[in-house]
């Protein structure tokens, strides 16, 4: 009996070792050591069109993230939105997240608010840039500082304050990167809405099996046939 659970856990081993690692993302507000970190992430700077109601958004790199009601589209500048007020002078769109999203201005209310974004497959780095924006009306938004938190769906979580201001500087960013199995982030504010734009990501490497697996795979084989050889010979030990 002895010998043959021996023999079962080299093998499981041996399968465990051929497998990839999760590995656990790290978080940050620190822009230039984020795209030092990935310098082969994909930038997408349109989300659609301007004045539409978006639910979800193609990625330069490929697949989508969409969230969980639509959201609307605006452009840099338009609706108080001006280039001299997003961080490096972003000028592309920005999806503004209200917790009603059945309304272009509707308001976001004073309760806490949450957004939460699902990717189609896994994301290895990701980073955006987020400004807090209070209700929306025509003609302008109101502009603020206030506790941003970023959770994602592996557990990890920073929270960092975000401003929007009527200076060059606005949007802060937020990333992570090296994590593996992260499909989908959160954002939450104590209240208002939030407007997120620029996203950058690399998407997680599928799961191939490697050399290492063929390896695995022989010596488990290799075991299996010891083991039934030494069953016919020691048929009372079995």
């Amino acid at each position: 009996m002895k010998t043959r659970c021996q023999i079962l856990l080299a093998a499981a081993v041996l399968l465990s070792g051929s497998q990839g690692s999760w590995a656990a993302a790290t978080l940050t507000n620190d822009r230039a050591a984020w795209t030092a970190a990935n310098p082969q992430a994909q930038v997408t700077n349109g989300f659609g069109a301007i004045g539409s109601a978006k639910q979800t958004v193609t990625l330069s790199g490929g697949g989508t993230v969409s969230s969980n009601i639509p959201r609307w589209i605006f452009a840099v500048p338009f609706d108080g939105w001006a280039s001299d007020r997003w961080l490096g002078g972003y000028a592309g769109s920005v999806w503004q997240l209200w917790s009603t999203g059945s309304n272009q201005f509707g308001s976001g209310g004073a309760s806490p608010q949450s957004f939460t974004f699902n990717f189609s497959a896994p994301m290895k780095a990701f980073s955006f840039l987020i400004a807090p924006i209070s209700q929306g009306v025509p003609g302008g938004l109101t502009f603020y500082t206030a506790p941003v938190k970023l959770m994602l769906s592996t557990g990890e979580a920073l929270t960092a304050n975000a401003t929007s201001q009527m200076t060059q500087g606005s949007g802060t960013f937020f990333g992570w990167s090296g994590g593996s199995g992260v499909t989908s982030f959160t954002v939450s504010q104590p209240f208002g809405g939030l407007g997120i734009a620029r996203f950058a990501g690399v998407a997680e490497p599928v799961a191939v099996p490697g050399p290492e697996m063929g390896t695995g795979a022989s010596a488990v084989g290799a075991l299996l046939l010891s083991f039934l050889a030494w069953r016919r010979r020691n048929p009372a030990r079995a």
